[in-house]
């Protein structure tokens, strides 16, 4: 796993709020919505694991965007591509932390096609 590009970690974004909507799920390849603490869509997608921790990429969305996604209208790569996002890492512990990044900034082979 990559280190992250920004390496202070930020947490206030995030709520313990549970996933409002799971859009896939195989094995630990998680595709799922949440909102964080200001109301705002998140679309949060896997991209690697290792003994410790899982990385997810955030990306803010809107209704538009996740209604596009599920109608096949774009791909995860286009609803994923967002100027600024997150990388939130979830340790096997329950710590998490949540680094801001560009999309660009993202290794090529973690995101989704």
């Amino acid at each position: 796993m990559w280190p992250p590009p920004n390496p202070l970690p930020t947490t206030h974004l995030l709520t313990d709020t549970p996933a409002r909507e799971v859009l896939s799920q195989v094995g630990t390849v998680k595709t799922y919505v949440l909102t964080d603490r200001f109301g705002l869509l998140h679309l949060a997608h896997w991209l690697d694991e290792d003994g410790e921790k899982v990385r997810y990429l955030l990306s803010p969305t809107t209704e538009e965007l996740l209604a596009q996604l599920k109608r096949g209208e774009i791909s995860m790569f286009e609803a994923l591509r967002q100027p600024h996002c997150f990388l939130l890492d979830e340790y096997d512990s329950g710590e998490r932390a949540l680094y801001r990044c560009a999309f660009t900034e993202i290794p090529a082979e973690y995101l989704p096609k």
